[in-house]
């Protein structure tokens, strides 16, 4: 496993993306139990395209590893962009209760806001990302938006 890993943080940082899901399928055959191994494969199949892919992936990543307030706000924003706004709402309440100061849960909830048609709710909430972090562009695009431009 710490080989694999070693591969999956190289691929990773070289954006190799085809090799990353390569190595991180390998790791997730040999160690099942593995949740760097299924992240890193849920990373993969997210930039390749594939949110539904990394969606299950991530969640089985959460299942073997347990959930905190940043993994249930990347769980979130994977799942609206797999179009379960369910599944995203439930997630970023998850971890608005653990955090809410959470600044991937603030702009991924902001976007969820504005695709439910609550844009003033979303841009309080692209308000408070941007206390949090200033730089936060997720929360400029939502706000940008909202705005329309």
């Amino acid at each position: 496993p710490a080989i694999l890993g070693l591969y999956a943080d190289i691929f990773e940082s070289r954006r190799a993306w085809p090799d990353l899901e390569r190595v991180a399928l390998d790791w997730t055959r040999a160690h099942p139990g593995s949740a760097p191994a299924w992240r890193a494969l849920a990373m993969a199949q997210w930039e390749t395209g594939y949110p539904q892919r990394a969606l299950q992936s991530f969640t089985t990543s959460l299942d073997i590893g347990g959930r905190d307030a940043d993994s249930l706000a990347v769980l979130g924003r994977i799942s609206l962009h797999a179009l379960d706004l369910e599944g995203a709402a439930k997630a970023l309440d998850g971890a608005e209760s653990l955090d809410a100061q959470n600044i991937t849960m603030l702009s991924a909830k902001a976007m969820l806001l504005m695709w439910n048609g609550r844009y003033e709710d979303a841009k309080a909430y692209c308000r408070r990302s941007l206390v949090v972090n200033p730089d936060d562009v997720a929360a400029y695009k939502t706000l940008t938006q909202i705005a329309n431009g």
